[in-house]
């Protein structure tokens, strides 16, 4: 009985990871996992919206809402990939 319900639950998580992570599992608006170019003020807006809520949220101080982005820059890291490295 043991050896039956391992059996059964490997087939079931073999099964249920490509379901869970197919073509179907969109991220938000754009549909995947990359984004076309996008320009600098759409940058900093994203940047506003994204320490805005968590200050609402109370998990950042207030204060760092009223800081604003001089700038905008590109970076690409070792792997090209964005994740540092």
């Amino acid at each position: 009985m043991r050896n039956t319900s391992i059996t059964f639950c490997i087939s079931t998580l073999l099964f249920v990871s490509p379901v869970m992570a197919g073509a179907g599992h969109e991220h938000g608006p754009y549909g995947s996992h990359s984004q076309g170019p996008i320009n600098s003020d759409a940058v900093i807006k994203k940047a506003e919206t994204k320490v805005t809520s968590p200050v609402k949220s109370g998990k950042l101080d207030k204060s760092l809402v009223e800081i604003k982005a001089a700038s905008t820059t590109q970076k690409t890291f070792g792997d090209g990939g964005g994740k540092g490295g």
